[in-house]
């Protein structure tokens, strides 16, 4: 209640200030965060005097500690607040953003939204090494990623202008995925299990997503005063408001919803179609993830991610690594001295184990076998996996875990 009823009580600055405005404010301001943006040192001043006199009238105090002045590096002028010099500082945070005298750091701002993320899951790690996986993705989606993803945006329509920009942090973001995982290798084949997608297309569809509310914003919202400033065709305002996949979106809909609640709903069902293509022509680059047919995945919740994480938290260690390709890569199999276990090796298991599936069941398996081709196979354990018969799976793997085990403290001695 607080910052609404400080907006109401501020409001009379802000139209104060912002009187000489023509679509540009002079001032900006979030509950009582405020920014003051001149052309000069003289009308920065004039703007400074302004909130004086109106803070002695309603009996403020300035904390001028607390305030930064940013100017081009050539300039020398002071500016005053109540009698004391503003701090000339050469970065300022406000509102989260590393601001200069150039504009947004974004850069510098990304770094540190991802830095943070990881910086929590250090902490976290004390108390997750129980979660499991699906646990420790959910964590991940619900609070981790919103630190990385504010202002993304604006992130976004700054990096479409620079091709090179998400590759710095893909291998950034390789450490949270270690974390929710266990792993730190395979984290191609591990990120398309856990449903997750690169950052570039994740921030594309939240800069898409925000164009709703540049559309229905009011008129006098400086998001739409501005799009009457002749800014010039490369200026980041132009980047920021022409969404190519906005705009695709809205040739792909027959009628396009007049209500804000409408359209938000459409777009949104859009683009969660599109993650589904990404993540699917992403499986397919990878023979391990190939084999996750992608109508299996879960579609509530955890969704993208592979069907294994809804399997019990005991299993999901396992099945997590046999979908990467590692489990018990480690061990000789028990066919050869001289051979590492590895995915096709399973049937050297079965002679002391039985037969794993029913005839129905292999037909089935068969029948997948051919659709994905020579080139791929799709082991007993994958077919329970995507069917999700995790009891049998588990079984299975642990047969295996024990028997090669034993073998191999055998060859030891």
């Amino acid at each position: 209640m607080s910052p609404y009823l400080f907006n109401i009580f501020v409001d009379e600055l802000l139209v104060e200030l912002n009187r000489t405005s023509s679509a540009v404010p002079r001032s900006i301001f979030y509950a009582d965060d405020g920014a003051l943006l001149a052309s000069s040192a003289e009308e920065m001043q004039c703007l400074l005097d302004v909130v004086v006199a109106w803070c002695n009238r309603q009996r403020m105090t300035l904390n001028v500690g607390k305030c930064g002045y940013l100017a081009p590096p050539q300039s020398e002028d002071v500016i005053f607040l109540a009698d004391q010099a503003v701090p000339r500082v050469l970065e300022y945070s406000y509102l989260g953003f590393p601001l200069t005298c150039f504009g947004i750091d974004f850069d510098k701002h990304i770094t540190r939204r991802i830095d943070q993320a990881c910086a929590r899951t250090a902490f976290l790690s004390v108390h997750s090494d129980r979660w499991g996986p699906a646990h420790r993705l959910r964590v991940y989606r619900q609070f981790l990623a919103p630190i990385m993803e504010y202002g993304a945006p604006l992130t976004a329509a700054y990096a479409e202008r620079k091709p090179q920009f998400w590759a710095v942090y893909e291998d950034a973001i390789n450490g949270l995925v270690a974390w929710i995982s266990g792993y730190d290798s395979r984290i191609g084949v591990t990120r398309n299990v856990l449903g997750l997608y690169p950052l570039r297309d994740r921030f594309a569809a939240l800069k898409s997503g925000f164009q709703v509310i540049i559309r229905y914003c009011p008129d006098a919202s400086p998001l739409k005063t501005l799009s009457g400033v002749d800014c010039g065709i490369r200026s980041f305002y132009k980047d920021f408001t022409n969404d190519s996949l906005f705009h695709e979106f809205l040739l792909s809909q027959t009628d396009v919803p007049i209500l804000q609640s409408g359209l938000k709903r459409a777009l949104h069902t859009f683009l969660r179609r599109r993650q589904s293509l990404i993540l699917s022509l992403d499986a397919y680059r990878r023979k391990l993830t190939r084999l996750i047919p992608f109508d299996t995945r879960l579609k509530h919740g955890l969704r993208g991610a592979d069907r294994i994480l809804h399997a019990p938290r005991l299993y999901q260690k396992s099945f997590l690594q046999y979908r990467r390709g590692t489990f018990a890569t480690s061990l000789k199999c028990i066919c050869s001295s001289e051979l590492l276990f590895h995915r096709r090796h399973e049937a050297c298991f079965r002679l002391e184990f039985g037969r794993w599936l029913s005839n129905k069941e292999e037909s089935a398996r068969n029948r997948a076998q051919i659709l994905l081709g020579p080139g791929i196979l799709l082991t007993d354990i994958d077919y329970l996996l995507n069917t999700g018969q995790f009891d049998r799976a588990y079984e299975i793997l642990q047969h295996i875990t024990r028997t090669l085990a034993k073998a191999n403290s055998r060859a030891l001695s």
